[in-house]
């Protein structure tokens, strides 16, 4: 027995050593009966690529049948696996991306909620409203490089959260933190969609140009430009460079792509394009 217990793999947690025991004391040994803990304990990471995702549903078939043997079919265990495997399954043929494996996971939380909670619990009620909200999102057309799609989704992830955080009141702390966030996300893939359009577009803004609206403004309220800056960049919060880049810079990308005729790829960004051109008076003011 104790050769037994120093050559056991070193994998095994406390619980299978302590289940190893019992068993051999007791004249037998199965390496079932303790791997269906050993399992159970480590979660199952999805990186979300489609062979992974396959990957996911041998292991959970695997799971499934060990923990069936130890647990029986009826345990909540047991059920929590049924469910997942049934969501997968449903989407083993098709593609995924990040909108559709936020939808499954959506879906696999669902169907768990669903095993404990009636229908109009709020948790369920909740999670669907999400898949909902995300299944309408996922038909919208999503142009530009991988990493402006990545922002509108983190943009739409935020939003979601807001939607469901709105019973909670302007004032949480929650959501101010959501909406900070969200503003912060939304400038950064404006200025994304802005440079990308300039760059389809040969469009070229200089770092004179930008410096000449800088000495502008300050002219115009009577100061020098470095002392304008950094009064304008602190009061927004974001440091001089920054406020280069997602003011004075967007400013001047706006200001020329609205002189322009055909419409942007970018639809989201040509409605920020059509708002600008309408707000743009001979005395304008400082952003």
């Amino acid at each position: 027995m104790l050769f037994q217990f120093v050559c056991l793999p070193h994998r095994l947690n406390v619980l299978s050593l302590a289940c190893l025991l019992l068993s051999t004391l007791a004249g037998g040994f199965s390496f079932d009966s303790c791997d269906a803990f050993s399992v159970a304990s480590k979660p199952l990471q999805d990186n979300g690529s489609n062979s992974r995702f396959d990957q996911r549903i041998d292991e959970l078939k695997k799971e499934l049948a060990r923990q069936q043997r130890v647990l029986g079919s009826r345990h909540p265990r047991v059920r929590e696996l049924q469910v997942e495997l049934q969501v997968r399954m449903k989407h083993l043929d098709q593609e995924l991306d990040e909108i559709s494996r936020k939808i499954i996971g959506l879906e696999i939380d669902l169907a768990k909620a669903q095993l404990q909670f009636s229908g109009n619990h709020p948790e369920v009620k909740s999670l669907r409203k999400q898949i909902l909200l995300w299944q309408q999102y996922s038909k919208q057309e999503r142009v530009g490089s991988n990493e402006l799609v990545r922002l509108d989704t983190a943009i739409e992830a935020l939003r979601i959260e807001l939607v469901m955080s709105g019973n909670l009141g302007a004032g949480h702390p929650l959501v101010k933190d959501l909406r900070k966030e969200f503003a912060d996300v939304q400038m950064e893939r404006n200025v994304l969609g802005m440079q990308e359009e300039c760059e389809r577009q040969k469009l070229h803004i200089w770092r004179s140009e930008i410096d000449r609206k800088i000495s502008a403004r300050a002219k115009q309220s009577g100061i020098s430009p470095e002392q304008w800056l950094t009064q304008k960049s602190r009061a927004a919060g974001i440091g001089p460079d920054k406020y280069r880049q997602y003011v004075i810079w967007r400013e001047l990308a706006l200001e020329k792509l609205a002189t322009l005729e055909s419409p942007l790829q970018d639809k989201k960004l040509q409605g920020l394009v059509d708002s600008f051109r309408n707000s743009q008076k001979p005395d304008q003011q400082d952003p």
